[in-house]
Parts: structure tokens; sequence; C-alpha cells
């Protein structure tokens, strides 16, 4: 706190608060909204939320010494009886929505998106809760078959089969949103093998190691990367102007659909206005390696990326996905999240560059034009270190290693499921098929009957 006794963030302060890095018990300085105290303590008789009963906060003249402050009040009141004060951040216990306008013309507006931030947020750890009958005029009835697709040809969720729980929770989140979108069967890494990947010719680029763990690529990273490149393939093949792509375990920042029509409009806008090479690529969501000051801004909207993690949500171009497309990764590969940057110009290790820009002129890349909002509008539903946080990618077997051979599935039964996905198509959330090709292998049925499913 400072002299006047309002608070000032610490470094600490947003990890602690957004539950991303650190959980536990933490000693503050002051303490906002919702308090535990135990009153069997003497010591609690000297708390206090009046700042006139707080010591030594009135002179003898009569002017207060700290704010007439209701939050300052109680934290001065606790400093000086010696109390120390604690946030717990190990357990979600509730959601406190911002405190409404006083323009009574808004509060309607306000309590029905207050209400539709707390349901989104609800899905995400655990059941939908339940609406008071008193409430229930404020809820936005979802229609069936008025969903948008966000200004774009058409926006895809990439989930794994063998993810149910994850589909129902972005199903639902979706239909809150009013956001049409189709379900791309993700290719699961744990059906994935050697010969596989040799048949078809998909092999990661040789001697690369992950830059952290100093390991070859898992199953999971290539699973997760063809994932997203066979989504690029069915764009090329529809023509599609622009895409957005979401995994399955994305939050949506408050005020989503408003801060995304802003921020489409200014894209286009920029679109329009730019002499040569159009913008054909645009982080939603990003994990920036590096410091935000490096970046170039290019307004208020957006920055030029660095080097960035997670494919959680972006926007591609058809240009972008000529470019990432044309750069012929296959044979190549790096983990997606690795390949993004080094399209567009701030992977660090020169040497992967020097790789993919080497051999014949049609493997040459062509760097993305990309883009970055600076204020995110998607993030994670958990992090490393959440009892829930999973990873599909980082927990599976790595490729050329012992262990990896075999993986979880024979050569015969991965015939059976490379027959069975050239027969299925991708679902949307309306229910329509959306044919697919290439090659998604799902779970084989025998897998599957052993899957726990986790109701929401």
């Amino acid at each position: 706190m400072d002299e006047k006794g309002y608070y000032v963030r610490t470094e600490q302060y947003l990890p602690i608060l957004e539950r991303k890095e650190e959980l536990g018990t933490f000693p503050v300085p002051m303490v906002n909204t919702a308090v535990l105290i135990d009153a069997r303590k003497r010591l609690s008789r000297r708390l206090t939320f009046d700042p006139v009963e707080v010591e030594d906060s009135v002179t003898a003249d009569g002017r207060h010494t700290i704010p007439y402050d209701d939050i300052i009040a109680f934290a001065k009141s606790a400093h000086a009886a010696g109390i120390e004060l604690y946030i717990d951040n190990r357990h979600v216990y509730g959601y406190i929505p911002p405190p409404l306008s006083s323009d009574s013309g808004k509060e309607d507006a306000q309590l029905r998106q207050t209400l539709l931030e707390l349901q989104l947020e609800a899905l995400i750890e655990g059941r939908p809760f339940p609406v008071a009958s008193t409430l229930q005029a404020y809820i936005e009835p979802v229609h069936e078959g008025e969903h948008e697709r966000l200004g774009v040809d058409a926006v895809y969720v990439i989930n794994l089969r063998r993810r149910p729980e994850r589909r129902r929770r972005m199903q639902a989140t979706l239909a809150l949103l009013n956001i049409k979108a189709t379900f791309w069967d993700a290719t699961d890494g744990k059906v994935l093998s050697e010969e596989y990947l040799e048949r078809h010719r998909i092999s990661s680029l040789e001697g690369y190691l992950d830059p952290y763990h100093q390991r070859p690529m898992t199953f999971g990273e290539i699973g997760c990367f063809l994932s997203h490149y066979r989504i690029w393939e069915e764009a090329k093949r529809k023509n599609y102007s622009a895409i957005i792509i979401l995994e399955d375990d994305v939050r949506f920042e408050r005020n989503f659909r408003a801060k995304w029509a802003t921020a489409w409009a200014r894209f286009e806008e920029l679109q329009s206005k730019k002499r040569g090479a159009q913008y054909d690529f645009l982080y939603l969501g990003r994990k920036l390696n590096g410091d935000p000051a490096s970046e170039e801004t290019v307004d208020s909207t957006f920055v030029r990326p660095g080097y960035s993690y997670w494919t959680i949500g972006y926007l591609v171009t058809r240009s972008g996905i000529e470019k990432l497309l044309g750069a012929s990764p296959l044979g190549r590969m790096i983990p997606v999240d690795e390949y993004l940057p080094l399209l567009y110009g701030s992977h660090p290790n020169l040497t992967l560059g020097e790789v993919y820009s080497s051999g014949g002129t049609d493997r040459r890349v062509q760097r993305l034009n990309a883009l970055s909002l600076k204020q995110l509008i998607i993030s994670p539903t958990h992090y490393v270190g959440d009892a829930a946080y999973i990873s599909d990618t980082e927990q599976s077997n790595e490729v050329h290693s012992k262990k990896s051979q075999p993986n979880e599935v024979g050569e015969e039964e991965l015939e059976e499921v490379e027959e069975e996905v050239m027969k299925e198509g991708r679902i949307d959330v309306s229910g329509s098929s959306n044919s697919g090709g290439g090659l998604q292998p799902p779970p084989p049925s025998s897998s599957l009957s052993s899957i726990e499913h986790f109701e929401l």
C-alpha cells in the first residue's frame, strides 16, 4: 500500500489473482470484497470497516489521514492490530460480478453481460449453475440455427474424440456466445506410430530438440500439427478467404463478442488501406516468450508479434494458408507453435530459418505478415499446475525413441482407423455434416470403450 492507503501492484499480483502460475496462501496488505474472519479471536474485535474508528486516522482538528474508504480502513485496522491478511487462491470459491453502472439505461445490458460471463466461467469450472427465477428475464435465449461465424468463412474448433467433456463445454460456450463453429476431429498422437509416419512421409526435422526440455518431438505434437495442417488444407480446397481456428481449451475474455467485432473491423480497415503485402495472420491469444516492449506497435489494437507460443486461437487468411502449406512442413516438422513464429520471422533460432529457406525454390519460406491483438481476447482454461490441466502434446511418447516402438495401436488397427476416418465427416454445432478429407485417424473403438467420460 502507498502512503495514502491505496494498493500498489507487485509482479506477483496478476499471477496470484489469475491463478496462472502461483497457487497457495499469500500474505497481502489488503483484501477486497470478501474476507473470512475468525470472530473467536479477541484481536478480531479491533477490525473495522469504519475509517473513523481506525487508530490515528483522524487528527486533532478533525482531518482524515486515510481516504474515507471501507477496504482501506479494514486493512489499516488489521495492520494496527498486528493481524496478517492472506489471500488463498487454491480454490475457486465463487464469482463476484463487477458493480453495475449508475446509469439506469445501461443496467439491464450490464446485468445480461454479467450473467453471460458467469455462465461461461461456470462451464469452465464445473456444471452450469441454476438461475434464479428473478434473473431468468436477463438470460439471453439460445436461438438454434442463428449462430454467426464472427465475420469469417468458418470457425474451426479442434477436439480429440477421446475428450468429449471438452467438446460439450465448447458447444455450450459457443451457443451462449452465438458462434457457429465446425468441430474438427484432432489427429490423436496416441494412435500414431513410426510406421504410420513413414508411410505418409511425415517426419520431424532432423536434429530438432525442444528448446526447453531438450527432447525430440512427441507423437502428441505431431498430432497437434497435423490437426492444424488438415484444416489449412480444407480451407484451401474450399477457397476460404479467412478462417479462425480455436483449440478446445480456450477461455473467452469478458465482452468477447464486442471486442472481436471492434478488432475485426479494424483488421479489415487495415487491409483496405495497406499497400503491398496484406496481413495474413492474427493471434487472438498467445504466450509471448520475451519482453512486450520489444514488439512493434502497429496501432492501439495490434502489435507485430515476437516469438510466441500457443495455438489456442488465431485467424489466418487465404494468403496465410498458402504460405503455411507452401513451406512443405510435413517432411521437416517442428511443433506448430514453433512453426508459426518461424514463418513470421520472430523465431530466435536462426538455424531453423536457414533450414527452412534451403532446398528448392518450391520449399522456400514465404514470410507470414502477422499481427497480434494488443489486448488478447482468449486464454487457456487451465495452466500448468492447475488440477484440471491436461496436455495431450507434452504427455505422449517421443518420436524416434525406444519407448515409442510401438505406440498404442498396431499397423493393422491403423489401417482400419484410416478407412474409418475417410468415411466420416466433421460435425458443426448445428449438427450438419462437413466433410473433411486428409488423414485424421481417430482413436480405435477398443480404446474408446475404456475412456472415462467426465460430466461438466
